[in-house]
């Protein structure tokens, strides 16, 4: 699973997929979403799932760019 490989905590992998969602729409802009997670996640795992969101986040905009550079 990449997002378990990226955060290396399964319990978080839901948010690195949110950030990877986040990359790829333009639903909801990268901060609300990163706020929206402050402020849904219990209190003491704020820095663990934020950091899940950046990576996911990060993960899935180089892959985009790699596509692209790929069908280039």
């Amino acid at each position: 699973m990449v997002a378990s490989r990226a955060v290396e905590r399964r319990i978080v992998a839901n948010i690195a997929m949110l950030g990877a969602l986040a990359a790829l729409s333009d639903v909801v802009s990268y901060e609300a979403t990163r706020e929206a997670v402050l402020d849904g996640v219990p209190k003491g795992t704020e820095e663990s799932n934020v950091q899940a969101f950046q990576r996911g986040y990060q993960y899935a905009k180089r892959m985009v760019g790699e596509g692209a550079e790929a069908r280039t």
